[in-house]
């Protein structure tokens, strides 16, 4: 009984400490300043006044003509030149009760996506819709922090699940919630801050599923559930499938047929859906029937895109911890530093403790390598198929940031690892949190200066 309280109390903690932080950023990150959130809103904006999914057309004038003048007004100025965003008192003067200012179409880059997420941020729209545009704004960035909320929770299970400790939980979750990039792109309208609520969910389910407390197939139908939301968000969703089916398999026993039927029939409704949105969306079927506008060839991109170095770096390190934030203020050079340091620690400790590791510690490690390395594979040869259509790059590293709870554990087991292996009486795993979280004030406060000052 005491366990149990002790869960709820823990869970609470954790969804508080993301909700006042998420909040917070939603309320402090100037309005549109979030990686292609005028194209998100736009959408959730169709659907909030509209009811309607947004014309299938990427090529077009999006945006209605209130959010075009508050555009115009905050986020093309602050960038060329740079300057601090305007007052409120400088900024465009906006009718509350003028309906055709609100009119869209919705189409543009976001219409490609299913409406999964698009229409939840849409009710928090709708529950402002009497309120200015700042405000509604808000509202539907408040949708993204809830999704926050949610993957704080399915982190706490994974960790609660996995290490079988209370506090292993609380420190999964704000590792996730202190995660930079992770932080900020569930306070914008943005719907990864979806995908990383559902992958976390995901596997929460499936590491629960291997416990003889939890009926498997009551947590096949939560991760069912959870990857179908996933790629009804994002169609893109369904490239991590593999990476949890194989855990799903791995978690009911390897060596069983039965278990990877049963991972096969758990993520068959998800594949199928984001097929059939891919083909039938006639903004997805165009983008991918429209005729090339470029001419490379696999070898050509792969010296160019994949083995060059400075690229490599920028995509798969900066872009997974912080970079393309509040538009242009990403973590600096040196933060990077304490970052490299503290991984390789954790490199050194999961070398060091392979030994004495458990089946489901390696497990997890290897999946945790493997589906990245795997993942990264995917988005090139997407990159690469995109780049023959529009001419245009587009891969970033927080595409990898659904597999950011295997990452977080095997980080953890690392450290965890080498505190054992120099008999340690600290758990050097609990600097992450501190780390992350310096990492991310940083951040932040060089953007308050940035923009406000």
């Amino acid at each position: 009984m005491e366990e149990g309280k002790a869960k709820w109390l823990a869970a609470a903690l954790v969804v508080g400490v993301v909700l006042v932080r998420g909040t917070l950023l939603a309320g402090l990150i100037p309005p549109f300043h979030g990686p292609d959130e005028p194209a998100h809103f736009n959408y959730v904006q169709r659907l909030g006044e509209e009811g309607t999914l947004p014309v299938p057309d990427i090529y077009c004038a999006p945006h209605s003509a209130e959010a075009h003048t508050l555009i115009r007004g905050v986020l093309e100025g602050a960038i060329n030149p740079p300057r601090a965003v305007p007052s409120v008192e400088q900024l465009p003067v906006l009718p509350v009760g003028d309906r055709a200012a609100r009119a869209t179409t919705g189409c543009g880059p976001a219409a490609t996506y299913p409406p999964a997420y698009y229409a939840s941020a849409a009710v928090g729209y709708a529950v402002s819709s009497e309120a200015s545009l700042m405000q509604r704004l808000f509202a539907s960035r408040m949708v993204s922090v809830l999704w926050a909320c949610v993957t704080a929770l399915g982190l706490f299970v994974l960790g609660v699940s996995f290490f079988g400790r209370v506090w292993d939980g609380v420190l999964l979750a704000l590792l996730g919630a202190t995660q930079p990039m992770i932080g900020f792109m569930s306070a914008v309208v943005n719907n990864d801050a979806c995908l990383f609520a559902c992958s976390a969910c995901v596997l929460a389910a499936l590491s629960s599923a291997s416990r003889p407390a939890v009926p498997p197939g009551r947590a096949l139908l939560a991760a069912s559930l959870f990857a179908l939301v996933g790629v009804l968000s994002k169609a893109t969703f369904v490239l991590c499938l593999p990476v949890f089916f194989v855990v799903c398999g791995a978690a009911l026993g390897p060596r069983q047929r039965r278990s990877w039927a049963l991972a096969g029939l758990t993520f068959a409704p998800a594949v199928v859906v984001a097929v059939a949105w891919t083909l039938l969306w006639p903004a997805s079927t165009g983008a991918v029937l429209s005729a090339p506008v470029m001419a490379l060839s696999v070898r050509e991109y792969v010296e160019r895109y994949v083995l060059d170095l400075p690229r490599f770096q920028w995509l798969w390190v900066q872009m997974y911890w912080m970079v393309w934030g509040w538009v242009d203020t990403y973590v600096r050079a040196g933060y990077f530093k304490v970052l490299m340091y503290l991984l390789a620690l954790g490199a050194a400790g999961l070398a060091l403790g392979w030994g004495r590791a458990t089946a489901k510690e390696r497990g997890v490690v290897l999946l945790g390598l493997g589906g990245t390395a795997g993942l990264m594979v995917a988005l090139h040869a997407l990159e690469l198929v995109v780049m023959r259509k529009t001419g245009m790059p587009f891969i970033q590293g927080r595409y990898l940031l659904p597999l950011f709870p295997l990452h977080a554990v095997a980080w953890v087991l690392g450290l965890r690892w080498l505190s054992h292996a120099l008999r340690s009486p600290l758990d050097a795993a609990w600097l992450l949190v501190p780390t992350l979280l310096v990492l991310d004030v940083s951040a932040i406060l060089r953007t308050l200066a940035r923009y406000y000052a």
